[in-house]
């Protein structure tokens, strides 16, 4: 398979933005999680796909310099997630970011969210419902409508449907955010995909941290 060469990737975007840019993303940038992408990327034998999913995550990187809000920046990286054919999402989501509350998410980017859920679920408390058990996990579930609707918080709000809820963690591994991703019912998770949106929400990590917790 052609080596992607990720690292060489990065250092032609950081040569294109001023020195005060370069240097908040590259501080955001663990050399460590680079690599992890590249084998976690590598270890796809379908080179068609692998490009798919390469091509994905230097778009969601090169937000990361991008002069816009983080708000923006996570509505645009959400519409790349659930544009994936790959991933086999619905197209709707939402991103939620550590508030100054502790112990409490907010919804701060979504895509065709149903009206209920955007009226309940406008934040996540650390704890409760199945994105709340993620979160204070620090780890991604993959849950069917029948262990969703076992959760009182969420019961009846996912019918016939799939869902991922993806910790965003910096790299103190705490969390500071997580992605909410929906799916049909027939949808078939894998390790594959559970690393590919794990180290998606690393590249956010880094995205929330450099603007949002100045």
């Amino acid at each position: 398979m052609r080596d992607f060469d990720l690292k060489g990737m990065l250092k032609n975007i950081f040569s294109d933005t001023n020195q005060q840019s370069q240097t908040e993303l590259q501080d955001k940038i663990d050399e460590k999680m680079l690599e992890k992408i590249l084998e976690q990327n590598n270890n796809i034998e379908n080179l068609e796909k692998t490009n798919m999913l390469q091509s994905a995550l230097i778009s969601i990187y090169q937000l990361a310099i991008i002069r816009m809000s983080m708000e923006a920046k996570l509505q645009q990286a959400l519409d790349i997630i659930i544009s994936i054919p790959l991933l086999d999402l619905l197209m709707r989501g939402g991103i939620y970011v550590l508030d100054k509350n502790p112990g409490e998410l907010i919804l701060k980017a979504q895509t065709n969210l149903p009206e209920e859920i955007k009226k309940t679920c406008p934040k996540i408390l650390f704890g409760q419902g199945v994105c709340g058990r993620a979160a204070v996990n620090g780890k991604l579930i993959y849950a069917k409508e029948l262990e969703i609707n076992q959760q009182y918080q969420c019961k009846g709000k996912y019918p016939g449907m799939g869902h991922y809820s993806v910790p965003i963690a910096n790299q103190n591994r705490s969390v500071i955010g997580l992605i909410s991703l929906f799916t049909k019912q027939t949808h078939q998770s894998s390790d594959d995909i559970q690393q590919y949106l794990t180290t998606i929400s690393a590249i956010l990590a880094g995205i929330i941290e450099a603007r949002y917790f100045k």
